[in-house]
């Protein structure tokens, strides 16, 4: 188990688009079931070299955007703690 939330969390650092970066709900759900294959192939073992050659391609294609998201993801998070610890402390001030 643990080592597939590992597997997971790094292929989703990749395959990192959302719903809203499709034209198509099938484009997005094709894109989900090439996500889960890499993740499910990886996590056990299943043809790990090409899978894995598969994750770098995506990402030397990919890699400006892929940065972008997740810098978008990043200070998403950042804002929302940064709203619960003003929630916590009253409000802020």
């Amino acid at each position: 188990m643990e080592k597939e939330l590992r597997v997971r969390q790094r292929v989703l650092d990749v395959f990192n688009k959302n719903e809203e970066d499709f034209d198509t709900l099938d484009e997005w759900n094709d894109y989900l079931e090439e996500t889960e294959d890499i993740i499910y192939n990886l996590a056990n073992d299943i043809e790990v070299a090409q899978t894995e050659q598969k994750l770098a391609a995506y990402y030397k294609a990919n890699q400006e955007d892929i940065a972008m998201r997740n810098a978008r993801r990043l200070e998403e998070k950042r804002a929302q703690l940064e709203a619960q610890a003003a929630a916590s402390n009253g409000g802020g001030a």
